[in-house]
């Protein structure tokens, strides 16, 4: 099935009367053919009713807006399918009971930004579903970062069947004064996202579906503090291990082994479920760990000068490691002594151990309880594979 989709790239030029260059924000419109299938491998996946911290609960009001004219567009219970051996969610239905979490402050426009109140009134009208099945009248709209927080998205698509997707107040002309283009994103956004479209969307009986990562329990540690409770869909956190949604007694049982003076729910308190395909529901943990460790490396930007040459060794030897972890092929066991021994050796009062040192204090109390064994890829010759000792 055809969709239009658009979605915003950066261009770098000059003019012919500068010598310095300018970059902005365009976006790019184009079709794209998305797969169509009869049927679902599992119509029920999961069936699942999600029980929000109240702290929270009231958070997501506020984002919808202060005068709460669209808190009925909340909704707690989940439904997913399978097909393909991933999960499935509707987007429609998605549009229209989690709403904020479409909201984001790269979609404000202008002053819209700071003051105006009018921001989840837009995105509402534009990109939520009337009725939870019918499409949105300005497309559906897609984050591409599903990691980051609202205040920190950028990147989004917005797909439309009947129609010209259109990202509100962007630019699509390119400026008509350029001499020299230094770097066009163009091109290389417009495979990326037509690549993801095309293997994370699929149309059942005229209906959008996007794939979605399994919800999970997660568990974490800050200073005197455990962070507990359940998410919608699994991503990297630093300091974090997800246990899978079907796994409450491996979640709570981790709970003790580590040592705080109180417990704080961020998200979902609790989950029941009502249907479940449980071969749906897996996780790779090791790697949910890795990945949200290696995310927070980027923040600690100081420091690092007035670390004995010893301690910049470990720390050198870990970026290796962790940057070329591979889910399929590595030595996770590794990893987690590399990043024992580094923060270990970083001395107390060096901003490195301010920025890092709560996370990769969870980071090696959690890692441990894990399955560390060297992962290593399957054989590719189907001879050797098939030999036995």
């Amino acid at each position: 099935m055809k969709f239009n989709l658009s979605t915003p790239y950066t261009l770098e030029y000059r003019t012919a009367k500068s010598r310095l260059s300018r970059t902005v924000t365009l976006a790019d419109r184009f079709d794209v053919e998305i797969p169509e299938i009869s049927r679902f491998d599992e119509d029920d996946a999961l069936r699942a009713r999600f029980v929000p911290y109240d702290r929270y609960q009231k958070e997501r009001e506020r984002h919808l807006n202060r005068e709460k004219k669209h808190i009925a567009l909340l909704n707690n219970d989940m439904h997913l399918r399978g097909f393909d051996g991933r999960l499935w969610a509707d987007c429609a239905s998605d549009s229209r009971t989690q709403t904020p979490d479409l909201l984001a402050d790269v979609l404000r426009i202008g002053e819209e930004r700071y003051y105006g109140s009018d921001y989840p009134n837009r995105i509402i009208q534009n990109h939520v579903s009337k009725n939870g099945r019918a499409h949105p009248a300005g497309g559906f709209l897609h984050w591409l970062d599903t990691n980051e927080d609202n205040n920190r998205r950028k990147r989004f698509l917005i797909l439309r069947s009947d129609g010209e997707a259109t990202v509100e107040g962007a630019e699509y002309a390119r400026p008509d004064n350029i001499a020299e283009i230094i770097d066009d994103q163009r091109d290389r956004v417009r495979q990326e996202v037509t690549d993801y479209a095309q293997k994370n969307f699929v149309v059942q009986d005229g209906r959008l579906f996007a794939a979605t990562p399994p919800p999970v329990w997660m568990v974490g540690a800050e200073p005197n503090c455990v962070y507990r409770g359940a998410l919608r869909a699994a991503k990297p956190m630093p300091g974090r291990v997800l246990f899978r949604i079907d796994d409450k007694a491996g979640f709570e049982g981790i709970i003790p082994h580590i040592s705080a003076a109180k417990h704080y729910t961020p998200f979902y308190e609790d989950v029941e479920i009502f249907a479940a395909d449980r071969t749906y529901l897996a996780i790779d943990q090791v790697h949910f760990a890795i990945e949200g460790l290696r995310g927070k490396l980027t923040l600690a930007a100081t420091g690092f000068s007035d670390l004995p040459d010893e301690t910049l060794h470990l720390w050198k030897e870990f970026r290796r490691a962790i940057n070329a972890w591979d889910p399929i092929d590595a030595d996770p066991g590794k990893i987690h002594e590399l990043g024992k021994s580094f923060i270990d050796a970083v001395p107390k009062t060096n901003n490195v151990k301010t920025a890092l040192g709560p996370d990769f204090k969870a980071f090696c109390a959690l890692m441990p309880m894990l399955d560390l064994r060297p992962r290593i890829k399957p054989e590719d010759d189907p001879e050797l594979a098939n030999l036995t000792l």
